[in-house]
């Protein structure tokens, strides 16, 4: 009996200290940068995305003829946005402009990845489209943003319409 309650207490030890390991590295765990250096993608190239490099935020925009809506598009955690250029194939009937946005510390960025880091950067990206959508006029106004992600990035797709100041812009989007 001495023997089993010993053992017991090993395995929870153990399970204990794997428990702890997991959770002072999973920053390290989660995130996966690798791949093209942003800006230097030739399949980005081929489907006429522009690289775009403001305040920190990096994306690829392609455009749309008199498009309706913006869709943001988030890699997830591993590879970079320049191994996501299928979206442009997937999203192509739709009259929408396409942006693939790069999470810091991906695409060659020495930034650390991290969760906040990709919120903040998320928001300023949000605003940053809104300001050109302003500016250039290419969308009609009252545009539904819609934002698309894929493995880990994708709980962030319906926390940002939350977190966007005027949230009754943003119809349908919870």
């Amino acid at each position: 009996m001495k023997l089993v309650i010993q053992i017991i207490a090993m395995a929870i030890a153990c399970y204990g200290m794997l428990g702890a390991v997991l959770y002072f590295f999973q920053e390290k765990m989660l995130f996966f940068p690798m791949g093209q250096i942003f800006g230097n993608c030739r399949q980005m190239e081929r489907y006429g995305a522009e690289a775009i490099s403001s305040n920190g935020i990096r994306y690829y925009l392609k455009r749309t003829e008199s498009a309706e809506s913006w869709i943001i598009v988030f890699h997830g955690n591993a590879g970079n946005a320049c191994d996501r250029t299928y979206f442009f194939d997937l999203l192509s009937d739709l009259k929408s402009h396409v942006v693939l946005c790069e999470y810091p510390g991906y695409g060659g960025d020495n930034r650390k990845p991290g969760e906040k880091t990709i919120l903040e950067q998320a928001l300023m990206l949000v605003k940053e489209i809104k300001n050109q959508e302003i500016k250039t006029r290419r969308s009609k106004p009252g545009t539904i943003n819609i934002f698309l992600s894929f493995f880990w990035g994708s709980h962030w797709a319906p926390v940002w319409p939350h977190g966007l100041p005027h949230r009754r812009r943003y119809p349908g989007l919870s």
